[in-house]
């Protein structure tokens, strides 16, 4: 449970990181799943660090498990994605701050995603890189 609690601080912390870069990068009239991808990027690197020294306290950073850290959360994006194409799409409208409120939804609904696909295969005790 501790460490579901640990992930879930990076993901929030990972979340405002990504929803303050949304918000400055729409600014320059970036196309939202281009936008989404970029903050994607740079949440992802910075949740991995920390997820990897405080949530699942690993010693040194590993390039194979950032690899792989990468390839997991992609299911993650897509989830995210999905979500917010269809809420900015189909179900907020002409609400004035549909865009962020998407990613937000977008960001909450691979929460689960990505912390099972953490636990249980990116930082799996025992798992040979």
């Amino acid at each position: 449970m501790m460490k579901f609690i640990k992930f879930a601080f990076v993901g929030a912390l990972g979340t405002i990181t990504n929803l303050v870069i949304f918000f400055i990068l729409s600014r320059f009239a970036l196309h939202y799943i281009l936008n989404s991808c970029i903050c994607f990027i740079i949440a992802l690197s910075q949740n991995y660090i920390l997820n990897n020294f405080f949530t699942f306290q690993e010693k040194a950073l590993n390039f194979k498990q950032y690899l792989f850290y990468i390839q997991a959360n992609i299911f993650g994006l897509c989830v995210n994605l999905s979500v917010l194409f269809i809420f900015r799409n189909f179900i907020l409208g002409q609400f004035y701050y549909k865009d962020i409120l998407s990613q937000a939804l977008g960001i909450a609904s691979a929460f689960v995603v990505n912390f099972l696909l953490s636990k249980y295969f990116v930082f799996k005790k025992g798992r040979s890189d």
